[in-house]
Order: structure tokens, then C-alpha cells, then sequence
């Protein structure tokens, strides 16, 4: 009986005590290795997806975010399981870690488990001609593995591709201070005296001689006349150009200067909306409107209208800033208006017609397909507009419209065998182009 244990012993701390404190030992050191090797593998995962690209779609991007994605976007490693989607399930497809070797521009995104273009993420904003949206490897990703390569090489050569790499160069260039932004480059350039101080000014300076008030005026405090111009560039953004020009010096060392400030994107062209950007861009870049005595605008409503219009809207607020229509608008506008030569007359109005006519994405690739098939290379792909403001812009309008005019006859002659509206309208187009009209366009170039 002696030998017989009570039941409580079997409750006893110092029973097995040593077996029992390694078992539970290792049982914490397999759970602390287990919570171990799971938080490494988390943090891993982290650290490589936090550069996923798919975590920049449809947002607003920082100069950080940009560099980020064109030089340390996130890449799958070589043995990344990548999925199968139901999309290419009855195929077996699979993404191709290869690929992201032969298309430089490629990065594949985990989020949303296809690839995208991270040149086309960062800087394209439209799909081309004629502004399409733009879908697949920029806002969507590329998930019909089947089409890959034909997708990847036709993506390859489209215009906005190849605008986003030379984009992306000079951002990197700039970003890493290799060479200095546009605005700069403007700002180093632009001199900063001009002796020919025009008619006015110089009647003006004349004038203050014997006038005391008016010297007083032109040579004590500071006087800012601002210039503005928007114009739509090739994002088909509206970019509002901001100048102020200025008065420096004293006495007859006064000089006028004018200076280029910044470029401003406006969403709206309304009276109102483009006054409160132009106040709002001077106040960012220090500038007193008080001390505002003029401004300068083309002759659109928006602009000098005396009931909404921009230059009403401001002197509400600084009454001294009178108005001036800019006078090389009012110049181009009067020569414009002023030819009486029909022929010429008619040879401007036929191209610009011609240019509305191919201002559409199926006529558009009639176009480019008849450059592309040519043994030509022409330096430009497309029409210009005859801008009736822009004059620099009606010169190159011409200039292209003789490069390609070889191209436009051809897209014509196509066109008017088609079996619908646009036959007949690319007909009477090919008629206008007589003799007249030839002899016309050449007196138009050469002058």
C-alpha cells in the first residue's frame, strides 16, 4: 500500500517538472519562430508591393511619385506565381515574367493583376488624335494575355507613347538637376533692358519733362501692367500665360521691362473664374496689385467685356488697372479683315476646311496611313488649324498644309470612294483644289 500514490500528487509542481518545462520551452519557441517567420514574411510582402504601380491609377501624382515610378517601380521577382484569370482560364494564359525584359516600359501591378505602361501612367493624359480617353495600360490593366505581343507593339508606336518617353526624359533630367525647366531656360534667356523704348513710352518721357504730376507718376513707386493669353497645348490643356511688365530704374535711367511669371491650368474660360486665377497666380508669386495700372488682354468677350469680362471684373477691385487690347491682336485681326484679294480669300478658307474635314479619327487615319505607306517622311503628321488670333500659328498652318498636300490629295481621292457623306464632301474638296487655289497657296507661303 505504500507504494500507491494520492491523487493528489498527480497535481504535484515538482512531478515531471523537468519534462514538462522543455515541452512547453519548445512549444514557445516553435510559436515564437512561427510568429517570427510570418511577420518577416509580411514585412517582405510590403516592401515589395508598396511600389506597385496599380497604387497610382487615377490619382493626382507628385513630382516623388513620378520618379518613383519610372526608376523604382515594384517588380515581380523571376519565380512570382503569377495567376491565372478567368479571362484567359480556357487558354491556360498566364502573364510572362519575360515580358517586363523585352518592353522596358512594362510593369506588371499585383493589385489589380495586369500590366500597365509606367511612362502612360505618369504622363499621358489623352489618347491621341482627337483626344481619345485613354484605357488600357494606362487607367486599365492589360489582362488578354492572348493579344500580348500584338498589344504591347502596336502600344509601342502610338504618338502618346512615344510623347510620354521623351516626357519622362526631361522630367528625370530636370528632377536630378542634369538641366534646368522650361521656365527657367525662359527666364535666364529673356533680357532684362530694352533701349527702344517705342512711340508712346518715349512721347511719355518727353512729355514728363514738363509735366510734374506726370514725372512724379513714372518715376516714384512701383507700376505693373499685367499681359495674360491662354491657349490649349498639346494635352489639350488650357494654359493661362501669365507677363507682367514693369518699370525699373529712376530719373532717365528708367526702363521698361516685361517678364515672363508662370503658366496657370484653368478649368473654366469664364470671365469670372479666369479673373480670380489671374489674381490668385500674382498674389502666389508676390506680386502687389495695387499697384496695378494696366492690362493686357485679346479682344474675346471673356477678356474685355464690359459686363463680365475679365478686365470689368478686376478694376471692381483696382480701378487703375485700365485696360489696352493687345496690339498685335488688333494688328493680325486688321490685316486679316483687310485683303480684298478673293483668291486669296477663297485659298484660306479651302484650307481650312480641309483641316476641319480630317479633324475626326476615321478620316485622321486615312491620313497617317497614306504618310506611313509613303517612301516620304515629312516632318509633321497632321493638319494645323488657321487660328484667326494665333499668327504664328496661321504661318506654320500653311507650311504644313504644302508639306502634306501630296498626302491630303491622296486621303481624298480615298475618301470620296466611300459610301457615305464624306465621299461627297472629299469630291467637292479635290475640285477646290485648281490652279487658282495652287497659285494662291504659293503668293500665301511666300509672303
Amino acid at each position: 500500500m505504500s507504494n500507491k500514490r494520492k491523487i493528489t500528487s498527480y497535481f504535484d509542481a515538482t512531478c515531471c517538472t523537468s519534462k514538462r518545462s522543455v515541452s512547453a520551452d519548445e512549444q514557445i519557441s516553435k510559436i515564437t519562430n512561427i510568429v517570427t517567420e510570418n511577420q518577416v514574411v509580411d514585412l517582405v510582402t510590403v516592401d515589395l508591393n508598396v511600389h506597385d504601380i496599380g497604387s497610382y491609377i487615377n490619382s493626382t501624382l507628385t513630382d516623388a511619385d513620378r520618379y518613383l515610378i519610372l526608376k523604382d517601380v515594384w517588380i515581380p521577382p523571376a519565380t512570382f506565381p503569377f495567376p491565372l484569370l478567368d479571362c484567359n482560364a480556357k487558354r491556360g494564359l498566364k502573364f510572362k515574367h519575360h515580358w517586363l525584359n523585352a518592353y522596358k516600359w512594362l510593369a506588371y501591378s499585383e493589385k489589380y493583376q495586369g500590366a500597365f505602361c509606367k511612362y502612360c501612367v505618369v504622363f499621358s493624359t489623352n489618347g491621341g488624335i482627337g483626344g481619345q480617353k485613354l484605357g488600357t495600360l494606362v487607367l486599365e490593366a492589360f489582362t488578354n494575355y492572348k493579344k500580348a505581343i500584338e498589344v504591347f507593339k502596336k502600344h509601342a508606336n502610338l504618338e502618346y507613347h512615344k510623347t510620354a518617353l521623351l516626357k519622362s526624359d526631361n522630367f528625370l533630367n530636370v528632377y536630378l538637376n542634369k538641366s534646368s525647366s522650361i521656365i527657367n531656360r525662359i527666364d535666364s534667356e529673356r533680357s532684362e533692358s530694352n533701349e527702344n523704348l517705342g512711340n508712346f513710352r518715349a512721347i511719355l518721357k518727353y512729355k514728363a519733362k514738363d509735366i510734374d504730376y506726370m514725372k512724379t507718376y513714372l518715376e516714384t513707386g512701383s507700376k505693373n501692367k499685367y499681359i495674360i493669353d491662354e491657349t490649349t497645348d498639346v494635352s489639350v490643356k488650357e494654359q493661362l500665360t501669365l507677363c507682367v511688365r514693369y518699370l525699373s530704374g529712376s530719373g532717365e535711367n528708367v526702363s521698361m521691362n516685361e517678364s515672363f511669371l508662370k503658366f496657370i491650368e484653368v478649368q473654366s474660360l469664364t470671365g469670372e473664374n479666369l479673373a480670380t486665377v489671374i489674381l490668385n497666380g500674382l498674389n502666389a508669386c508676390g506680386i502687389d496689385c495695387n499697384n496695378m495700372v494696366g492690362q493686357g488682354y485679346d479682344g474675346a468677350s471673356n477678356m474685355s467685356g464690359h459686363l463680365k469680362g475679365v478686365q470689368t471684373i478686376i478694376r471692381e477691385t483696382y480701378p487703375k488697372a485700365l485696360y489696352v487690347h493687345c496690339v498685335a491682336h488688333s494688328l493680325n485681326l486688321a490685316v486679316s479683315k483687310a485683303s480684298n484679294i478673293l483668291p486669296i480669300r477663297n485659298c484660306l478658307g479651302v484650307v481650312e476646311k480641309i483641316y476641319c474635314f480630317f479633324n475626326s479619327p476615321k478620316r485622321q487615319n486615312v491620313l497617317l496611313n497614306t504618310i506611313e505607306e509613303s517612301d516620304l517622311d515629312p516632318k509633321v503628321k497632321s493638319l494645323k488649324r488657321l487660328c484667326a488670333t494665333r499668327w504664328v500659328q496661321r504661318y506654320e498652318a500653311v507650311n504644313d498644309f504644302i508639306e502634306l498636300f501630296k498626302f491630303v490629295v491622296v486621303s481624298l481621292e480615298t475618301i470620296s470612294s466611300w459610301k457615305d457623306t464624306s465621299a461627297t464632301d472629299a469630291t467637292i474638296l479635290i475640285k477646290a483644289l485648281d490652279s487658282e487655289f495652287l497659285v494662291s497657296l504659293q503668293v500665301v507661303n511666300v509672303n
